[in-house]
């Protein structure tokens, strides 16, 4: 029920999730197609956990022990890596349709610390670092070497 709740409340679960851990932003809640795909996964998750707890549940009021044992095992780790797999395609198809519409920050817009690392980078390389310019070098022909010609 939390799961569909979030998901009526456009924020589902996964999305809210992966993109809080990858450092990603909150881009993708303005992308209704982003969103789609997070919903898609959540709701997937969801059906993933209901159908191992009644499944399990019913071995274990029925006390078939054998079977609960093999519903534990069949829909523990594979159903957790389908799952999980359905996160990475939500994930890969979001960003690539985030930036086929260029929503997500350049680079260099991205953090502070982006920021200073690009104007270092123009600093060093030349590209108009502003006040912080460099004088040139002198030429090795203007310095004279004692006892050479």
């Amino acid at each position: 029920m939390l799961f569909l709740a979030s998901v009526l409340a456009r924020r589902p679960p996964a999305g809210v999730l992966w993109n809080s851990t990858t450092g990603r932003g909150t881009a993708w809640r303005d992308d209704k197609r982003s969103r789609l795909c997070y919903d898609v996964v959540t709701l997937t998750l969801a059906a993933i956990f209901t159908a191992r707890f009644v499944v399990q549940q019913y071995f274990y009021e029925t006390d078939a022990v054998g079977s609960l044992g093999a519903a534990k095992i069949a829909m523990g780790y594979p159903l957790l890596g389908l799952g999980l797999l359905a996160v990475a395609w939500a994930a890969r198809a979001s960003d690539k349709h985030l930036k086929a519409v260029s929503r997500q920050p350049r680079p260099h817009e991205a953090s502070p610390s982006s920021r200073w690392n690009r104007r270092r980078h123009e600093f060093l390389v030349g590209g108009g670092a502003g006040p912080f310019e460099m004088p040139p070098l002198p030429s090795m022909s203007a310095c004279s070497i004692p006892g050479g010609d």
